[in-house]
């Protein structure tokens, strides 16, 4: 799959319906050397507007 095809899939995920009609992008990276991806967090508002993963309290969390 494709970065494009990845972030279209998780657009279309029905889950996600609700965030993809409010206008918000997945917020993910994956390294060109990459040969699995782990997917954590659930980015909230400020992670949302700033378009920066792990950039907010949970992400504090996860990284404590």
């Amino acid at each position: 799959m494709t970065i494009e095809e990845i972030t279209q899939a998780i657009k279309d995920d029905p889950e996600n319906t609700a965030y993809t009609a409010q206008g918000w992008e997945p917020l993910f990276h994956v390294p060109a050397t990459a040969t699995i991806l782990i997917i954590s967090q659930a980015p909230g508002r400020i992670a949302q507007n700033t378009k920066t993963y792990f950039n907010d309290a949970s992400g504090d969390r996860l990284r404590d």
